[in-house]
């Protein structure tokens, strides 16, 4: 038999995916959020009477309308791939719309903020293909009466979230709160980055990579 147990460790695997994915997500657009003063913001809209909602990131994504293992005539990649060009990226080459599409990366971000805020999205399509719809996400900070109820397992995961903080544009880690913490000084074997940066996730551009290097070998 063998020595180790490979389906429980690749299941273990995917459960940690949602947590190492926000936290790579934080890492990139916390330092975004700090620089922008968004408490005075928040204030001159309490001034003004309005309500207190703060658009504080866009990125793009896509909303497939085919088969995403369909490959387009004319096309040589699948609608999945061609797709994924219009997305914007972590540094890790991961999709930021696969992030924000979960729970986990936006009770992070709005727990590091503050409390009392709730991160929502508003989209609008900006461009339209045969395949795929080409969307803009503006993420909205909103400020509310009562703290935001966390969720037990963002609990378990980040216990001190809300002393997360960012110093010269780098996101500072409670010990507790993250893996990154224990690897802060180490760089990423794949794309040269700090780990605590990019997340050290780089299976879909590696797969890109083999699949392009498959083709060349083609007869």
């Amino acid at each position: 038999m063998p020595i180790i147990d490979c389906a429980y460790l690749l299941q273990a695997k995917k459960q940690m995916e949602p947590k190492l994915h926000a936290e790579a997500f934080v890492n990139h657009v916390l330092p975004k959020v700090a620089e922008m003063k968004l408490q005075d913001k928040m204030l001159a809209l309490i001034k003004k009477a309005s309500s207190v909602e703060v658009p504080i990131f866009n990125y793009h994504t896509t909303r497939l309308l085919a088969d995403p293992n369909s490959i387009p005539e004319g096309f040589c990649a699948k609608v999945s791939t061609l797709a994924r060009e219009y997305c914007d990226h972590l540094p890790s080459s991961l999709p930021i719309g696969k992030v924000a599409s979960g729970w986990a990366g936006l009770e992070l971000l709005g727990t590091a903020i503050g409390p009392n805020i709730r991160i929502i999205k508003k989209e609008e399509i900006i461009d339209t293909h045969f395949s795929f719809n080409v969307v803009e996400v503006t993420l909205v900070a909103i400020l509310q009466e009562k703290p935001f109820k966390r969720s037990e397992r963002a609990i378990e995961w980040w216990p001190l979230a809300d002393q997360i903080t960012v110093s010269e544009g780098k996101v500072i880690w409670p010990f507790e709160g993250a893996l990154y913490d224990e690897r802060d000084d180490q760089k990423c074997t794949f794309c040269g980055e700090m780990e605590r940066e990019c997340g050290g996730d780089h299976v879909d551009e590696m797969r890109d990579i083999m699949r392009e290097n498959s083709r060349d070998y083609e007869w």
